[in-house]
């Protein structure tokens, strides 16, 4: 099992990789994702996914942030972990509202993004138990 550091180091990765991916190809991304165009309140699809990228672009830096510090503090993990479940739920409800204009692509990409996260989420608290165990 991956230590709770290590976890945040790889999590933050992957959230800086994928907040690149969205905030540099979000008007490729939205013609694959959508069979319909589709606006959210107020913003076009390309821009909701730039605003999107730019939103995980920080939550990796404090994730990785979170990751460097020496030591890791338990509350800063625990707004990793409510971040994440905010993900995971937000995915499931953006499926149960646009899910029908959205492509298979854009539907596997929404329910893999929502797996991935989950399962940095359980790690996470996996290394919360471990940090706790530690302190004890």
């Amino acid at each position: 099992m991956p230590s709770l550091r290590t976890t945040l180091l790889v999590d933050s990765t992957v959230c800086f990789v994928y907040g690149a991916v969205l905030t540099i190809a979000a008007d490729s991304l939205s013609t694959l994702f959508t069979t319909n165009p589709i606006s959210l309140p107020g913003y076009s699809l390309p821009e909701a996914l730039k605003i999107l990228g730019w939103s995980v672009l920080g939550v990796g830096l404090y994730v990785c942030v979170v990751g460097c510090a020496k030591p890791i503090r338990p509350i800063a993990v625990w707004l990793v972990i409510g971040i994440e479940i905010a993900w995971t739920v937000g995915s499931v409800l953006l499926l149960a509202w646009i899910g029908n204009t959205l492509s298979w692509i854009g539907i596997a990409f929404i329910i893999s993004s929502a797996v991935a996260v989950f399962g940095f989420m359980i790690l996470e608290l996996i290394g919360l138990q471990s940090l706790y165990e530690r302190q004890i």
